[in-house]
Parts: structure tokens; C-alpha cells; sequence
């Protein structure tokens, strides 16, 4: 990961917004992000790489056992961690 990317730490008290995490019913998390540009996006949860599935309208999602206060962030195409843009509690490394 970049030493200097920003980790968002999952939050179930966040803002409403589409991207992001979304705890579901079974007690998984949903991850998404709208990047309509890239053809695939992942995801860094707490060190481990999970491919994302892309959608006819631009999201790319994933639903994993995640727990409060992991650390993640996007992986975008050309190797580059970002952060979730719907996130309150971040920090940097």
C-alpha cells in the first residue's frame, strides 16, 4: 500500500451515501464505489485484496464479514489507494 494513502475505518454510524461501507441484515458489509471510468476496482480490507464485481451502472461492489473499526480503502486500476469518499473517520499512514 502507499505510505502515504489515507485507510477509512468502517463506521456503521456514518452519513448516508451510496459509496462506501452498508452493513447488511446477515451481519456482512457491502463496500461500493460509483467509478463508472474503470473497469476494476478493488478493495483493501485490513491488508487483504478482494476483488470487486462491476455493475451495468458503474458500481463496483462487494459484500465481506468485515467488523467495526477495520481499515480499507479502493484500489483503482493503475495500482493507486484511495479513499472511500462517504467516509468520517479516516487517517493517514
Amino acid at each position: 500500500m502507499n505510505a502515504t494513502a489515507h485507510h477509512f475505518h468502517i463506521n456503521y454510524r456514518r452519513r448516508q451515501s451510496s459509496n462506501g461501507d452498508r452493513r447488511l441484515d446477515d451481519g456482512r458489509s457491502r463496500f461500493q464505489l460509483w467509478a463508472r471510468a474503470e473497469d476494476e476496482i478493488g478493495l483493501v480490507l485490513d491488508g487483504t485484496d478482494l476483488a470487486m464485481m462491476k455493475t451495468d451502472d458503474g458500481w463496483h461492489r462487494v459484500e465481506s464479514n468485515a467488523e467495526y473499526g477495520m481499515v480499507y480503502g479502493f484500489m483503482l486500476p493503475d495500482g493507486k489507494l484511495v479513499g472511500d469518499p462517504a467516509s468520517i473517520s479516516t487517517r493517514s499512514t
